[in-house]
């Protein structure tokens, strides 16, 4: 059962960060560049932030241990581009939902932050921390496109994504 709600989660997050992509694309490179008020200061660095937790939790959630910076501080992709690392990041999560089993899912994971300090979290929180945290940020995403002029956007909530 928290399996299947979790996978469902990860599909969202997918789902989400696609139609986001879609309006991010459609605004253009140079808005993605124009700097904003927010969490952080364009909608390229917002989207690599996200990207980039993605990457670092999938790092933990397979005992690795993150030896760099998450790789986005080399990208020089185009927003096209971009979208299909994004993409494959965020079927990464649903491919590790998918491949665990209902007990691991339940069991504690011991893991450092980039600091190196020692934690430990139950794995269903880390997976709902990853979809939450993505939420978080695209919404700031949306703000931050209509800030640049962008305006065709439309809902990114979870029971929008429900009801398709």
């Amino acid at each position: 059962m928290l399996q299947q709600q979790l996978l469902k989660l990860a599909h969202f997050n997918l789902w989400a960060n696609t139609k986001l992509m879609e309006w991010i694309i459609k605004a253009g490179e140079e808005k993605a560049d124009i700097v904003c008020q927010s969490s952080f200061p364009t909608i390229r660095k917002t989207l690599y932030h996200i990207y980039d937790a993605e990457w670092v939790w999938m790092l933990r959630l397979n005992h690795e241990q993150l030896k760099d910076w998450p790789p986005s501080k080399d990208f020089q992709f185009s927003l096209e581009e971009f979208s299909k690392v994004f993409y494959a990041q965020s079927q990464v999560l649903i491919n590790y939902v998918k491949a665990d089993d209902e007990n691991k899912i339940g069991e504690m994971l011991d893991y450092r932050n980039v600091k190196g300090e020692p934690f430990q979290s139950r794995i269903a929180d880390i997976i709902n921390h990853v979809v939450n945290h993505g939420t978080y940020h695209r919404g700031q995403l949306i703000t931050m496109l209509r800030t640049v002029g962008f305006t065709e956007v439309s809902s990114t909530d979870y029971i929008s994504f429900c009801r398709i």
